[in-house]
């Protein structure tokens, strides 16, 4: 249902930039959200340190792909090429 889906992105929002305010030490953010009738795709990438070789608690994240699975959806979150972090977050529509 679209209301999930959009309960589901605006968490897993709040999730992703609650970890760059608090872990990623990042001078900036950047979220791009798309969609088309088949799916929405969420994008939130940062500049900061990165993600960590071995993460002690990793609750945040689990929740951030916890919630696009059960939707049948899929979520990535990756060190950057460059710097940062990104999460790839999709959902079916």
């Amino acid at each position: 249902a679209p209301v999930e889906v959009a309960e589901q992105l605006v968490a897993t929002l709040l999730e992703a930039l609650s970890n760059v305010a608090r872990h990623a030490r990042a001078s900036s953010c950047e979220v791009a959200i798309t969609h088309n009738d088949d799916h929405v795709r969420m994008t939130v990438r940062d500049d900061g340190v990165g993600l960590p070789d071995h993460i002690e608690r990793r609750s945040g994240l689990t929740n951030m792909v916890d919630r696009a699975e059960v939707l049948g959806g899929t979520c990535t979150i990756t060190r950057s090429t460059v710097r940062g972090t990104v999460v790839d977050w999709s959902l079916p529509l």
